[in-house]
């Protein structure tokens, strides 16, 4: 079906993490379904067999990418692209959920997850919260991604108006 021609506007939804259930099904035109864990193929199928236009929604700096984190998805270690204070402490969400920096290879595999969802019949992504931290520019990643993108060495931001 061409996107001109859909039947059913979509003006409301919601957002939700866990697997369909009648319990929370809030009867509205599409569900969000939240995060890129392994069961996400099955959270779809579910909320499409009870009649939803599906969504995808997951964090743009936090997330349960403990496999990226851990260099299960590639094989290295990623606590490097940590968003960090001047100090080096990581800025977290959680015990294991640092904000990230926004570097080509995290995108990469957000990038990677969202092409599984959009294979599953995701109809819409809502990357949310892109949050970067005013204290959080002294990561290693931030400093090679600000040479990448400015072709310049960093500066600590301390340092400079």
């Amino acid at each position: 079906m061409s996107r001109g021609t859909k039947a059913n506007p979509e003006w409301t939804g919601f957002q939700e993490s866990r697997p369909y259930g009648p319990k929370y099904d809030l009867r509205t035109d599409f569900v969000m379904v939240y995060g890129i864990s392994n069961d996400l193929p099955e959270r779809i199928e579910g909320w499409k067999k009870a009649g939803y236009t599906i969504h995808l929604m997951t964090g743009v700096s936090w997330g349960q990418y403990q496999d990226y984190l851990y260099g299960r998805y590639d094989g290295r270690d990623h606590w490097d692209e940590a968003q960090a204070e001047r100090g080096g402490t990581h800025l977290l969400h959680g015990k294991d959920v640092p904000y990230m920096v926004p570097t080509i290879s995290f995108a990469e595999y957000l990038a990677s997850h969202i092409k599984k969802a959009i294979d599953c019949g995701v109809e819409a992504i809502h990357m949310e919260e892109p949050e970067f931290w005013a204290a959080g520019g002294y990561s290693e990643a931030f400093k090679r991604e600000w040479l990448n993108a400015y072709g310049e060495g960093w500066i600590p931001p301390h340092s400079s108006p």
